[in-house]
């Protein structure tokens, strides 16, 4: 994950393991609710045996709900981290 990551000129950091784990954690931590759960379900895309895109994915489950963590009060997450050296066509 974080090779391909490093590998990637359009890469940042929102997309690094670590910080998947620091919003999974935090988001744990501030919440009391005995029915909130967090989940990192990030997951990667591979094209010729070679990651193509890593989608980064934290789901947040309250009250019966589920939805999309935007932890920090922003939207920390963009649309996937897509390979510059896909030759798709």
């Amino acid at each position: 994950w974080d090779k391909f990551l490093l590998s990637q000129k359009n890469g940042g950091p929102f997309y690094s393991s670590l910080f998947l784990k620091q919003m999974v954690e935090r988001r744990k931590s501030s919440k009391k609710d005995k029915n909130y759960n967090v989940k990192d379900l990030s997951f990667y895309v591979s094209y010729k045996e070679k990651i193509a895109a890593l989608v980064p994915l934290v789901i947040e489950h309250s009250n019966k709900k589920f939805f999309f963590s935007t932890n920090l009060n922003f939207n920390t997450f963009y649309a996937p981290l897509i390979s510059l050296d896909l030759n798709l066509l």
